[in-house]
């Protein structure tokens, strides 16, 4: 197996907003009680136990349809000692692999009402932001639009589901044609395992805990002070949520993405990824903000 394909998957999933370009070097440590978290020196063995089966099968399972729709929640929240924060998003999003989406997201108060609302459209080259209770849209490249912080408003899922389709999707689904599931597997786990027995131990931390019938796979950057968490359901084997959490400029952030349903798409319309500006809306020079808070 090339390592693009370990180094994509195994970053993809455990990648933070701090960094979200792919990284091959991130650094590992097991948990194996959810109590109990094995020190740094403990990596070579611990490496040995971790458990990377349900992961790979969740992985497998944001690849296996090249269109879909998908409903989900975030919540994010964020303040200092003397302000608090909090906002509820309704995001529902039509996408085909690698990089085209159309993500409707609805901002809620705290009664549950609509207050502002987003159109983000991708058609893998350029990504248009509209907000049409002001009149205005913008437009970015792919590229800086999956480098800024609005990066991850559209959803951490659709946004693992990109890079790793990017990376490897079609790759993996052409082996899924030829081989058993369960013998590429456990392929792809062998080569994880050796992968993490190779990285260095001091950069993060990764724990595997058991949280209300989740497997949870948590990676905690020890130089940026993040924590990103993916809750995969050993039912289903999919993702059914992902935390993130962090520090920046002195304001603590979380962010919670709940999915609610994913549904494989036979067609999509053609004009689905393509942008009309609606009428009298005005394009603005910098990229619309979705961080559903007032800027500093």
């Amino acid at each position: 197996m090339p390592i693009g394909i370990r180094n994509v998957l195994l970053a993809a999933i455990l990648m933070t907003a701090a960094t979200p370009a792919l990284s091959a070097e991130v650094s590992l440590s097991q948990t194996v009680e959810p109590t109990q978290t094995k020190g740094l020196d403990a990596q070579s063995e611990a490496s040995k136990d971790i458990n990377f089966e349900l992961l790979v099968r969740s992985a497998f399972e944001l690849l296996r349809n090249r269109q879909y729709s998908r409903e989900s929640e975030i919540t994010i929240s964020g303040g200092d000692e003397f302000t608090s924060l909090q906002a509820l998003s309704k995001i529902k999003t039509i996408a085909e692999a690698p990089n085209k989406f159309r993500t409707d997201i609805s901002v809620l108060d705290s009664q549950g009402e609509v207050q502002n609302q987003f159109l983000v459209i991708s058609d893998g080259n350029q990504v248009w932001i509209s907000n049409p209770n002001e009149g205005i849209y913008s437009v970015s490249d792919y590229a800086s639009f999956s480098k800024s912080k609005d990066d991850f408003m559209v959803g951490p899922v659709l946004r693992i589901t990109s890079m790793l389709d990017s990376g490897v999707g079609d790759r993996v689904r052409q082996i899924q044609d030829s081989q058993s599931e369960d013998s590429l597997v456990k392929f792809v786990e062998a080569e994880l395992q050796k992968y993490v027995g190779q990285l260095s131990k001091d950069k993060g931390t990764l724990s595997l805990t058991e949280q209300e019938g989740y497997q949870v796979y948590s990676y905690f950057d020890l130089q940026k002070n993040f924590n990103f968490s993916a809750h995969i359901s050993p039912e289903q084997q999919s993702i059914a949520q992902v935390d993130m959490n962090g520090q920046e400029k002195g304001i603590n952030f979380k962010l919670k993405e709940k999915v609610l349903n994913t549904m494989p798409l036979q067609s999509i319309p053609d004009n689905t990824f393509t942008f009309t500006p609606p009428p009298n809306a005005k394009r603005q020079d910098k990229q619309i903000s979705l961080i559903p808070f007032p800027a500093n």
